[in-house]
């Protein structure tokens, strides 16, 4: 059984399907039942809502693997509009997205030192 048949919310199925978008797609496997799990348990508009949520918080490490692998027909079109949306608003570029990923926390510190 997947994790997602026991989560209680969710907010935690969104959590489970996340990790399985970065951790498993982005290395080219299969997501298989584990992440249809996570949106077949009657509440699959409230784990794409928190899906959303997370990327209007700039979780960027799902942002990009989504954005990589938009073509996938694993990553549900209402998340790839979220992103693009997202994008648009905020003036983020791909570029910048891949350095907020790689750079985390420092890519900030490196655009405002002079």
């Amino acid at each position: 059984m997947s994790a997602a048949i026991h989560a209680r919310s969710a907010a935690a199925r969104a959590t489970i399907a996340r990790n399985l978008l970065v951790n498993v797609i982005g290395k080219d496997r299969a997501l298989g039942r584990n992440y249809d799990d996570c949106f077949e348990m009657g509440d699959g508009d409230a784990v794409m809502a928190c899906l959303i949520a997370r990327v209007k918080r700039d979780d960027y490490s799902l942002m990009l693997t989504a954005f990589d692998y938009s073509a996938s027909q694993h990553i549900p079109v209402a998340l790839k509009n979220a992103i693009i949306s997202h994008m648009r608003e905020t003036g983020i570029s791909k570029g910048v997205l891949k350095l907020r990923v790689y750079w985390g926390d420092d890519y900030e510190f490196m655009t405002t030192s002079t």
